[in-house]
């Protein structure tokens, strides 16, 4: 697809623009067609919106370790004259913070630096870690609190408090060793008091004289200068640099190749025993973004892309599975070469490949449940033995794909204008109609007496706490900010389960419908109806995004501050650490009891009348189509 279609595209709405108004001028009293005419518009507008911007993400996604970081670094060509990466990457927890790459004016790193809020968290999670060590209870299952390494590494370089690893005559760290030492812990020893120890650790860190978030690249050697550089702000290694919260790489060439397109790259933080993160839910519900999730060749698809997959799926989103996902298999140290078939091993690579990617589609769905239709796509990649072109070029076609669907939007408005203009008043086509607007009066009819149920939403946030693989550090974590990390969020996890609750409520009529008009669309004899049917059909999936959107805010919103401001309820919280086995049940009693206290039935009842108020208004706006009501604008 060329830059030139889009013009081309683009110079269609304006004629289309001018045909609809006239229509609607001419049929002022028909007012299922008016309805019919502004839904053509909407559909229109938001194809012309998409095109005229040219900014597009393309996000990677999996779990710790898997490989994102390699990956990205093969696709771009991020590679140094041995094809190691110019990013670091190592076996796993590398990345301290999410990373973006994106085209720019010059090359240079752009550091978003972590709040003072959110360092000081750091820092006093570091200190709990020291002092657990120092007392011998960091081996603690129930309750370690390890920070994960990248975090860990960072600090200990801005603090100038490294572990000192001895190394054995082959110059490899002998971890056995006892002159091995952690300079931070004997230094704890030393203070034993932990709040002069943060006291400390925050005069070491110097916050204040750490200013510098642009670095410039002034050296003709770019891989260099990156390597260096990005090494330094990643392991915090540079004292003029602010812990980042996020590092944006500016390069002075297109990504992929795609001159007439501004496509950015992003590194997101590895999936790490929850899937429910509001980082990854925002990609997923962004039309602009693809997103890559990635998964190792022998476990693909991993158990963490399973679990996410199925959170989409229930959140109503899998539609964007199959039109934005990418499951990108990372073949490392020939494992595809290995596999064995029905017949024995493989003769090759690419038999090896076919051979997984049938395994990897029976896993879909027999585990998901999912019709071939609902796949993501699908690529395999090896960073290290592969060059880029066909990887990223499997990615580019991705996102042109987005964009040619609404260049076909606007083709099949102007097929239905072209209908309204000439078919509409014939016989045959009048008749066609009827039978779909009974069907969608019918519909209508028994759609708007379904109820939503959004009752007991916090159900959700206390059984993940008590029952799902979701690490006791997160939570603890996230008890100390009140209720708000990244990877275990109280309040995102009331807004997913309002949200799934209105896709169980609502899902089964919306399928119908879609069902329906779906059948509509493969008889011949109702040819006439097929360019409206198409834009119906876009249409229930973008107000029924609309509403799902509305119940996960209601549910966020109506606990959020009363639970965030009380100080009674996060002090009682914070004290089970260190009270012995059982903290993520007693977390999770201690909630469920919060909120068998202040979940009132008028809380409950805003969600659930807010919901339904968006539903019938969906429900009126399908059937205004049809009946002879006043126009919906």
């Amino acid at each position: 697809m060329s830059a030139e279609e889009e013009k081309k595209a683009l110079l269609i709405v304006n004629e289309l623009g001018q045909r609809l108004a006239k229509l609607e001028s001419t049929h002022k009293a028909n007012h299922p067609l008016l309805n019919q005419l502004q839904l053509l518009k909407t559909n229109l507008h938001n194809s012309k919106e998409y095109l005229s911007t040219k900014n597009h993400r393309v996000a990677f996604i999996g779990p710790v370790g898997v490989g994102k970081t390699t990956a990205i670094c093969g696709i771009l060509g991020l590679l140094d004259e041995k094809r190691n990466t110019l990013l670091d990457a190592a076996s796993g927890r590398t990345t301290l913070c999410e990373v973006e790459i994106q085209r720019g004016k010059t090359n240079r790193i752009l550091i978003t630096p972590c709040s003072k809020a959110e360092l000081n968290g750091y820092l006093r999670d570091f200190v709990e870690v020291l002092r657990l060590r120092h007392e011998g209870r960091a081996k603690n299952e129930d309750e370690t609190i390890d920070l994960s390494n990248e975090v860990e590494r960072c600090l200990r370089n801005m603090i100038n408090l490294r572990r000192r690893h001895s190394r054995s005559l082959q110059g490899k760290k002998d971890e056995l060793n006892p002159a091995n030492t952690d300079e931070a812990l004997e230094l704890y020893k030393t203070i034993r008091d932990p709040g002069e120890f943060l006291k400390e650790i925050k005069n070491r860190l110097k916050a204040d004289d750490r200013t510098v978030t642009e670095i410039l690249c002034l050296d003709n050697d770019f891989p260099g200068w990156l390597k260096k550089n990005f090494s330094e702000i990643n392991q915090g290694k540079n004292p003029s640099i602010p812990m980042p919260k996020k590092i944006t790489i500016e390069i002075e060439k297109p990504l992929f190749g795609a001159s007439h397109l501004e496509i950015q790259i992003v590194d997101t933080k590895g999936l790490d025993g929850n899937v429910e993160r509001e980082d990854l839910d925002e990609k997923f519900q962004d039309s602009r973004t693809i997103c890559i999730a990635c998964s190792g060749f022998n476990d693909a698809p991993e158990q963490a892309i399973l679990d996410l997959f199925k959170h989409l799926t229930e959140s109503g989103l899998e539609n964007q599975i199959s039109a934005q996902a990418l499951l990108l298999v990372l073949d490392r140290n020939e494992e595809a070469a290995e596999v064995l078939g029905e017949e024995g091993q493989v003769s090759s690579i690419d038999e090896g490949r076919s051979v997984r990617l049938s395994q990897i589609e029976d896993v879909f769905r027999n585990k998901l449940k999912m019709s071939d239709h609902q796949f993501p796509k699908l690529c395999f990649f090896n960073a290290k033995n592969e060059t880029n072109l066909k990887a990223s070029a499997h990615l580019l076609s991705i996102v042109e794909g987005l964009r040619r669907r609404r260049i076909q939007t606007i083709h099949e408005v102007r097929g239905a204008i072209e209908e309204i203009e000439k078919n509409r008043e014939k016989a045959q086509a009048q008749s066609a109609f009827e039978v779909v607007f009974r069907a969608i009066h019918s519909w209508s009819q028994t759609s708007r007496k379904q109820l939503a149920e959004v009752h007991q939403i916090y159900k959700a946030l206390v059984d993940d706490m008590a029952n799902k693989e979701i690490y006791a550090s997160s939570i603890r974590a996230s008890v100390n900010r009140e209720g708000t990390w990244f990877n275990f969020d109280f309040y995102y996890k009331l807004a997913v389960a309002a949200r799934k609750k209105a896709v169980r409520s609502f899902g089964d009529s919306v399928s119908e419908i879609k069902s329906v008009l779906s059948n509509f669309e493969r008889q011949p004899e109702m040819r006439a109806t097929h360019p409206f049917i198409r834009q119906l059909l876009q249409a229930v999936d973008d107000n029924m995004e609309k509403i799902y959107e509305v119940a996960a805010n209601k549910g966020r919103n109506v606990f959020e501050s009363k639970l965030k401001e009380d100080e009674l309820f996060w002090g009682k919280q914070k004290k089970e650490w260190g009270q012995g086995p059982g903290y993520k049940n007693r977390i999770a009693f201690g909630t469920d009891s919060w909120f068998r206290q202040n979940a009132s039935s008028r809380q409950e009842q805003e969600i659930q009348t807010r919901i339904m108020a968006d539903w019938h208004k969906f429900v009126d706006l399908i059937e205004s189509l049809a009946s002879k009501s006043k126009p919906v604008i």
